[in-house]
């Protein structure tokens, strides 16, 4: 059974094809079951009124996301779910992707809590915002004996941010209470060198790291947090790891 395709808001700042993947996904989770098939581009075409390259997008997305998987000449289906299955990116704990290094020799603090200007349009687009304000930014700084080894910066919601004054306690609180939410998270990595605006600020050389974002999203596709992990690769042998419960 399918229920009517919902109408897509061509004077939404979102790109359609974003809309059309919510709506996809939507259907993905109230209507469709793990393997079932989903309709064609040229159906998805017709029912929702956009453009192939819309379809071919948003198809696009939830396959990144893992929601659907394609089989060459026969389709796209629907993902079976992965339960129980979480992503160490997540977690949050720096300290234990630091392969060999002890814990406690890395320290860590807040770098600053910000909204305005450091959002770009991309992201306005990618969380559904109006306004940069609506955007909080939060970064947490990581130190070896007192030296810069990494970064994370946070993008959520200005509403999951109870006021300006945060502490590390309250931050994992917002943290803990978003990561209930995330159903599918997609990743991308990229190796470069430190700016000399980034060198300067953290006190270091313009050494090589690698930059590591995750875009976590709901049940329903929506895009609830973006962490971006900054790691200076030559002091510390960094790792990543799934685990299953």
């Amino acid at each position: 059974m399918q229920t009517e395709a919902p109408m897509l808001d061509t004077h939404e700042k979102r790109p359609l094809y974003l809309q059309l993947t919510d709506a996809l996904l939507k259907q993905i989770v109230d209507v469709y079951q793990a393997d079932d098939k989903l309709p064609t581009e040229m159906e998805l075409c017709d029912e929702y009124a956009v453009s192939r390259t819309t379809v071919r997008l948003a198809m696009s997305e939830l396959e990144r996301r893992g929601n659907i998987y394609r089989i060459q000449g026969k389709g796209s289906f629907v993902a079976p779910k992965r339960v129980g299955e979480l992503n160490s990116l997540l977690d949050f704990d720096f300290a234990s992707h630091c392969d060999g290094v002890d814990p406690d020799t890395i320290t860590k603090h807040f770098g600053g809590l910000t909204s305005g200007r450091s959002i770009s349009v991309m992201m306005l687009q990618q969380f559904g915002c109006q306004s940069r304000d609506e955007i909080q930014r939060l970064e947490l700084i990581y130190e070896l004996e007192g030296s810069f080894i990494g970064a994370d910066t946070f993008f959520i919601s200005k509403s999951h941010v109870p006021s300006n004054q945060l502490d590390f306690q309250s931050f994992s609180r917002i943290m803990d209470d978003l990561s209930k939410s995330i159903q599918s998270v997609r990743e991308s990595y990229r190796a470069r060198q430190l700016s000399d605006s980034e060198a300067s600020n953290y006190g270091v050389a313009k050494l090589p790291v690698l930059d590591l974002a995750h875009y976590a999203y709901n049940s329903e596709g929506k895009l609830i947090a973006i962490v971006c992990r900054t790691v200076i690769t030559g002091r510390i042998p960094y790792q990543n790891y799934v685990f299953k419960s």
